[in-house]
């Protein structure tokens, strides 16, 4: 194989891994954007939890006494 025919593979095989890459990243923005349009995990609101609030209540009221 001549020195010739290497620099041509190696410079096909840039541009290809160049393009490769070009798609990666055009996918990995699309799918950014989908994400900001329709989240997957839409945002949740967590209830309080009262039996939590009346234990956070008893631990200040043991502490001031």
């Amino acid at each position: 194989m001549e020195l010739k025919d290497i620099k041509e593979r190696l410079e096909n095989a840039k541009r290809l891994q160049e393009e490769e890459a070009r798609k990666i990243k055009e996918r990995l923005l699309n799918a950014q954007q989908n994400q900001k349009r329709s989240p997957l995990l839409p945002f949740e609101v967590e209830e309080p939890n009262e039996a939590e609030d009346e234990e956070f209540d008893e631990d200040e009221e043991q502490e001031e006494v």
